[in-house]
C-alpha cells in the first residue's frame, strides 16, 4: 500500500469511526447503512487493489453474508428494514459496528491468500492491545523459521542463510490492521518479492534461492495441514521421509503456533500456492510433538520431580515447571484428567509432582523447550508462591 492509499484508508476509517460513534448525525438508518457500505467498498479498493481488480464486489458479497448470518429468516432485506420493522431502530449503531468488523475480517482473510507473495496474519486475543515489540518478536521467529526450513531441505540455501532471512521482510507502510467480530485486533504483514534485497550472487542463484525458500515454507504448511487433521504418522512421513528433517520441520512449526496473547496465526499468498490461508492453532502442538517423540529416544523414561508451575498454555496442552534455575516444558496428551489437575494446581497455587518421559530436542531454538517432559502423571504438591498462567 503506497502513501496515497494509506492516507485514503486512514480518512475512510475516520469516517467509519464517526458513523459508528455519532450514528444519528449521518441521517436515517437507511442513509447510515448505505454510506457505511459505500465506505467499506472504497476502503477495500484502496487497501486491496490487487484483490479488488479480481473481484470488485467483495465488500458487497461480505455484506450479503452478514445479512444471512444476522437475519437468517429474511436474508434479502437490508439491516435498516429489519430493525425498523421490529421497532429497534435505536440498535443501528450496534449493527454498524458489527457490519464493519464482519466485512473487514472477511476481506482481510481473503487478502491473506491472494494479495501478495506471502502474507502473515496474527489475530490477538480479545482485549489485548498488541505492541510493536509483540509483533516484531513473532516476525523475528517467523523469519528464522523460514531460514531453517529452507536450509533444512539440504540444498543451496544452506550456503547463504543470511540471504534467506533477508528475503522475508516487509515495507512498514504496507502493514494492515483490522478488528475481528469479537473486537480482537488483527495484523497482516505482507511480504513481497519487490522487498527482496539484491543479492551479489547473480540472478540465477537468486531465483534458485527463492525457489528453495518457497519449497521449505510449502513443506512446513503441508505438515501443519497434517497436524490439523486426523491422518496417522505415515502421512507425515510421506510429506518428509527423512526422520531428522521431519523433526526439524515439526520443531519449526511448533515455534510458530500461537501462544500467550496471540490467538490465531494465518499464512497465505502465492508462495504457498493455496486458495485459502493456512490457519495455525495452538491445539496442533500435540500432533506435531508426536513427531518428535517418534524420532527421539527418551533421555529418562521415569523422570519424576516436584516443582512449581511457571506458565500454562491450555491450547497447546503445555505447562512449564521451575527446576532449579531452569524451566522444563511439560506436555500433556489428550488426557483431560491430567489437565484438570494442572488447572486445580494453578488455581490453588500449589506445586505439582510430575512423572513422565524426558526428551532432549537439540533442534529447538527455544532454550526452555530443548528438554521436555511427556507427562504420565500429575499429583498435587505443597503450597507454593503465586503462579503465573498465560
Amino acid at each position: 500500500m503506497n502513501e496515497v492509499a494509506r492516507d485514503l484508508v486512514n480518512y475512510i476509517d475516520s469516517r467509519l469511526d464517526s458513523i459508528e460513534n455519532r450514528t444519528w448525525t449521518w441521517g436515517s438508518p437507511q442513509s447510515v447503512e448505505l454510506q457505511t457500505l459505500l465506505l467499506l467498498e472504497l476502503r477495500t479498493f484502496a487497501a486491496h487493489r490487487v484483490g479488488f481488480q479480481r473481484n470488485p464486489y467483495e465488500a458487497r458479497n461480505a455484506y450479503y453474508d452478514f445479512l444471512a448470518k444476522e437475519f437468517p429468516k429474511a436474508p434479502n432485506r437490508p439491516v435498516f428494514a429489519q430493525i425498523e420493522a421490529s421497532g429497534r431502530a435505536q440498535d443501528m449503531p450496534r449493527y454498524v459496528a458489527k457490519l464493519r468488523a464482519f466485512v473487514s475480517k472477511q476481506v482481510e482473510e481473503r487478502s491473506i491468500s491472494e494479495d501478495g507473495d506471502l502474507l502473515l496474519g496474527l489475530e490477538f486475543k480479545r482485549d489485548f492491545q498488541p505492541s510493536f515489540s509483540t509483533i516484531c518478536a513473532y516476525y523475528t521467529q517467523f523469519r528464522d523459521t523460514a531460514k531453517r526450513t529452507a536450509t533444512g531441505l539440504d540444498n543451496i540455501a544452506a550456503r547463504d542463510a543470511k540471504a534467506i532471512r533477508g528475503m522475508f521482510d516487509f515495507p512498514l507502510p504496507s502493514v494492515r490492521t483490522y478488528l475481528t467480530e469479537t473486537n480482537a485486533v488483527g495484523v497482516v504483514l505482507p511480504f513481497a518479492r519487490s522487498t527482496i534485497p539484491q543479492l551479489n550472487m547473480g540472478p540465477s542463484f537468486s531465483r534458485q534461492l527463492e525457489r528453495e525458500a518457497e519449497a521449505g515454507l510449502k513443506k512446513l504448511v503441508d505438515l501443519v495441514q497434517w497436524a490439523s487433521g486426523t491422518k496417522d504418522q505415515r502421512a507425515a512421513v510421506k510429506i518428509l521421509p527423512n526422520d531428522d528433517v521431519r523433526r526439524l520441520f515439526a520443531t519449526c512449526a511448533m515455534s510458530l503456533l500461537p501462544a500467550n496473547d496471540v490467538g490465531v496465526v494465518k499464512m497465505g499468498g502465492e508462495f504457498l500456492r493455496a486458495r485459502d490461508p493456512q490457519i495455525l492453532l495452538g491445539t496442533y502442538a500435540v500432533r506435531l510433538r508426536g513427531i518428535l517423540d517418534r524420532t527421539l529416544a527418551p533421555e529418562d523414561d521415569s523422570y519424576a520431580v516436584t516443582a512449581p508451575i511457571s506458565t500454562v498454555d491450555f491450547d497447546q496442552r503445555k505447562f512449564s515447571i521451575r527446576v532449579g534455575k531452569s524451566k522444563v516444558a511439560c506436555w500433556v496428551d489428550m488426557n483431560e484428567s491430567l489437565m484438570d489437575r494442572v488447572r486445580v494446581a494453578v488455581g490453588n497455587k500449589t506445586m505439582v509432582r510430575v512423572v513422565g518421559s524426558m526428551y532432549r530436542n537439540s533442534l529447538s531454538k527455544l532454550k526452555n523447550d530443548r528438554r521436555y517432559l511427556v507427562v504420565r502423571s500429575v499429583e498435587p504438591g505443597p503450597q507454593e508462591e503465586p503462579l503465573a498462567a498465560e
